[in-house]
C-alpha cells in the first residue's frame, strides 16, 4: 500500500461521508443549543440550588429543551437522511466484500461505526416522534456526541494524511518550470522483489532516455519527486515534450493490452503489440507536432529505439492490473485478473 492509494481511499470514503453533511449540519445545531440550555441550567443549580427562585427558571429550560427537540424532529427529514443512511451502508458492505479494498478494513470499519451511530439516532428520532417520550432527549444527545466526534476524527486524519504526503516529495527539485512537465505513474503489481521493482523504475528512465535521443533533448533528465513501493508509485519531472510522449505510448499500450484481454479474454502477443505501436504511434510525426525536429537520415536507429521503448514499455505494465497515468486509470475486471496474471509473463515478455 502506498500513501498515494490509502489517500484515495480515504477520498471515497470522504465523499461517501458528504452525503451526512446535511444531517450533520442540523444535528450539530441541535446538540449546540440543548447543550447551551443544559449548561444554563447546571449553573443556576450550582450557583443557586433549589428553590423559590430558581424552580421556575429551570422548569423552563427543561421546557425550552422539550420545545427545541420537538421543533427538530418536525423538521427533521426523515426519509431522506434514512435513504442517505442505506446507500452508503451499501457501499460500505460493497467495498467491505471486495478485494481491491482488503488492505483498508481499518478505514473502512471507522466509517461503518459513524453510520451505525447515525442509523441509531435515526432510530432513536423516530421513536421520539412516534412517543414524546422526553426521556429519550439524553440518549439522543449522548448518540450525537459520539457520531459527530466519530466523523470529526475521520476528517481530520484525511486532513493529517493530505500534509503529510505532500512532505513525502522532494522539495529540493526545481518547481515544475514552463518547459517541464510532472509525470505520476501508479502501477498496481504489490512487487515485493527489490530486483524488479528496480527494474520498473528502470524501464521508465529507459524510455525517457530513448525517446531523449530522438527528440535530441538532452538537457532536462528525468528527475524523482516521489517514490514509493508496496505497489510501485512514481512521481517525476521531465521535459513536458518528453513527458508528453511517454504518457502516450504509456496510455496507448495499455488499451491494446487491457482492452483486447477485457473483449476477447486472451492475451496480445509481444510481437502483435510492439507492431501495432510502431504503425499507430508515429514518434516522429508526434515529434514534428511538437516542433521537435528529428534527423530524417537516422531513421533506421530511429526504428530500433521505438522498438526497444515498446518492449521496456511492455516489461514495466505487464504485472499490473490496475494503472493510473496521471489522472487516467486502466484496469482488468476482478474476475479476469487471475488468467491475465498467469498468461502475460509468458506472452508478453518471454516470446
Amino acid at each position: 500500500m502506498t500513501s498515494y492509494e490509502l489517500l484515495a481511499v480515504y477520498q471515497q470514503l470522504s465523499e461517501l461521508l458528504n452525503k451526512l453533511e446535511p444531517y450533520t449540519i442540523e444535528l450539530n445545531i441541535l446538540y449546540d443549543e440543548i447543550n447551551e440550555l443544559n449548561r444554563q441550567s447546571i449553573d443556576l443549580l450550582i450557583s443557586s440550588g433549589i428553590n423559590n427562585e430558581s424552580t421556575p427558571i429551570l422548569s423552563q429550560k427543561r421546557q425550552d429543551i422539550i420545545n427545541k427537540q420537538a421543533q427538530f424532529a418536525q423538521n427533521f427529514n426523515m426519509l431522506g437522511h434514512h435513504a442517505s443512511l442505506i446507500e452508503i451502508s451499501k457501499t460500505i458492505n460493497s467495498m467491505k466484500n471486495s478485494t481491491d479494498y482488503s488492505e483498508y478494513i481499518f478505514e473502512i470499519n471507522i466509517i461503518e461505526g459513524v453510520i451505525i451511530h447515525y442509523d441509531i439516532m435515526t432510530k432513536q428520532l423516530y421513536e421520539y416522534i412516534k412517543t414524546r417520550n422526553h426521556h429519550i432527549i439524553s440518549s439522543l444527545l449522548g448518540s450525537i456526541k459520539t457520531a459527530v466526534e466519530l466523523l470529526q476524527n475521520f476528517k481530520e486524519n484525511h486532513k493529517y494524511l493530505l500534509s503529510f504526503s505532500d512532505r513525502l516529495e522532494n522539495t529540493k527539485i526545481l518547481d515544475i518550470t514552463t518547459d517541464s512537465k510532472e509525470l505520476i505513474i501508479h502501477l498496481d503489481n504489490k512487487e515485493s522483489d527489490f530486483g524488479k521493482f528496480i527494474d520498473s523504475l528502470n524501464y521508465i528512465n529507459k524510455i525517457y532516455l530513448e525517446l531523449s535521443e530522438i527528440a535530441n533533448i538532452k538537457q532536462r533528465p528525468l528527475v524523482v519527486k516521489r517514490i514509493e513501493s508496496g505497489s510501485i508509485l512514481g512521481k517525476l519531472i521531465g521535459s513536458d515534450k518528453l513527458i508528453d510522449l511517454i504518457v502516450l505510448i504509456l496510455q496507448r499500450t495499455i488499451e491494446l493490452i487491457f482492452t483486447k484481454f477485457t473483449f476477447e479474454g486472451k492475451m496480445t502477443r509481444k510481437k502483435e503489440v510492439i507492431d501495432i505501436l510502431m504503425n499507430e504511434i508515429k514518434v516522429i510525426d508526434e515529434c514534428n507536432k511538437m516542433n521537435i525536429k528529428v534527423d530524417q537520415l537516422a531513421q533506421e536507429a530511429i526504428t530500433k529505439s521505438i522498438a526497444l521503448i515498446a518492449s521496456d514499455t511492455l516489461r514495466l505494465v505487464s504485472n499490473a492490473t490496475k494503472i493510473k497515468i496521471n489522472d487516467k486509470e486502466y484496469s482488468i475486471s476482478e474476475n479476469a485478473k487471475a488468467k491475465y496474471l498467469e498468461q502475460n509473463s509468458k506472452l508478453l515478455i518471454e516470446e
